[in-house]
């Protein structure tokens, strides 16, 4: 086993020493990549049912925070299981639910800019005609 790991598993993903489960992500592991709707991706996760709750068996171990396994997978198919959420699962929904949000922040800050040019240019109209009114009026002065 490799240093500084407690545990290691044929996947590849390992516990360290030190308490830190990571998950095997490398590309050479993986196959069959399918491109993901970030801003889709986003639409789901804010239409999850997100609750507190506690464990059964543990109670002890305190109030925990998120989705139930059964509605995750109703939402996401991801994992082979329906009472089961991979961390990796959860972080690549998180990851991709950010993803979507800046999209979505930048096509709300290219409306905002559309809308400000519009009104900039009405802006600018208007204080030209402001202008041809005032001198008007200047030149019935002299």
């Amino acid at each position: 086993m490799p240093s500084g790991r407690f545990i290691t598993t044929e996947t590849g993903a390992n516990l360290s020493t030190g308490g830190t489960w990571t998950n095997a992500s490398s590309r050479t592991l993986k196959t069959a990549f399918e491109h993901v709707d970030a801003r889709a991706v986003l639409d789901s996760v804010l239409a999850l049912p997100m609750h507190t709750w506690q464990y059964i068996a543990a109670p002890e171990t305190g109030r925990h925070l998120g989705p139930v396994a059964e509605d995750f997978h109703a939402m996401f198919g991801l994992g082979d299981r329906g009472d089961e959420i991979s961390t990796s699962d959860a972080g690549g929904v998180a990851l991709a639910a950010i993803q979507g949000l800046a999209e979505r922040g930048d096509v709300a800050l290219t409306m905002l800019a559309e809308h400000a040019d519009r009104g900039n240019a009405q802006l600018r109209a208007d204080i030209a005609a402001l202008r041809a009114r005032l001198n008007a009026v200047h030149a019935t002065e002299e």
